[in-house]
């Protein structure tokens, strides 16, 4: 896929105003090195500003176990492996679980289709105890935008606007989703880092 072709598609997603509920992958022109070829899941769009998480950088030195274990919460054998990804910058020391079914708690957010995430204790507590929901991802911070700070990015082609595929978030190598959330589109990752310019 051509850069012509690349950009007309970003454009089109464009035009759905909001971004929530898509992943935005970053393309050749990012510059900031905790974004290069990230993927994140946007939560949040709207005129005031916007939200999202990575979801394909894990944190280096921190499981899952670990996690449990600073927040004293009892955790058995079947989560101890379970990577926590790097969400974003922002609210870096604070964790949000993402997840597939709802759990009704108070605090949960709605992403999109079965897509929900939460920053409840009970949430991690749930999971640990083997009554949370069989697919879930945790992340510490999260990746925020201010007002037309997004849009801006959009324009230069920072990001491309890609449709949300939940099995992206869940169960992946995360050093492969971001090549495979390009694949799914006809983009080759070894030729879309050489495409860069603007719309």
């Amino acid at each position: 896929m051509d850069k012509h072709l690349i950009e007309t598609r970003a454009l089109e997603l464009i035009e759905l105003k909001s971004m929530k509920g898509l992943f935005l992958a970053a393309t050749p022109v990012m510059e900031d090195s905790r974004f290069i070829e990230t993927l994140i899941l946007m939560v949040h769009h709207d005129d005031k500003g916007a939200a999202g998480f990575v979801i394909n950088t894990p944190v280096s030195n921190l499981s899952f176990y670990e996690l449990l274990e600073q927040l004293k919460i009892e955790n058995p054998e079947g989560v101890s492996n379970h990577i926590v990804f790097q969400g974003g910058p922002v609210q870096a020391g604070n964790g949000f679980v993402i997840y597939e079914g709802s759990m009704g708690l108070r605090d949960e957010m709605h992403i999109a289709d079965s897509l929900f995430y939460s920053r409840s204790i009970e949430s991690l507590k749930r999971i640990a105890e083997g009554r949370g929901p069989e697919y879930y991802s945790i992340c510490l911070g999260r990746a925020e935008w201010g007002p037309g700070q997004l849009e801006e990015e959009l324009r230069e082609n920072v990001w491309l606007p890609v449709p949300l595929e939940s099995q992206l978030v869940f169960g992946e190598i995360p050093e492969n989703v971001w090549a495979n959330a390009l694949r799914k589109q006809g983009i080759s990752a070894a030729n879309f880092t050489n495409v860069a310019g603007h719309a």
